[in-house]
């Protein structure tokens, strides 16, 4: 072997390792951006979760609002709808 083919190894050896090492990185880009989406759609159905606990925490207080307010011409004085939801 002579000093040419010597130094055209390490030249291929450096090509290949800089190829790989991008490769690792698009797989790293690609992996970080998944699990940021995993998160978001995990924050949006905690988010509707939380709107649907306090609907069913008082979904008898909504039904008396709707359906008094819908009967009515003028919506219903804040000390009525205590009184009615408490009975």
């Amino acid at each position: 072997m002579n000093r040419m083919s010597i130094i055209k190894i390490f030249e291929l050896s450096g090509i290949a390792t800089i190829i790989l090492s991008l490769v690792f990185i698009v797989y790293e880009i690609r992996q970080a951006n998944t699990i940021a989406m995993i998160e978001a759609e995990q924050g949006i159905q905690g988010s509707f979760s939380a709107v649907n606990e306090l609907i069913i925490e008082n979904i008898m207080e909504i039904a008396y609002v709707y359906v008094y307010v819908k009967h009515l011409d003028f919506p219903p004085k804040r000390s009525e709808i205590q009184f009615h939801a408490n009975a």
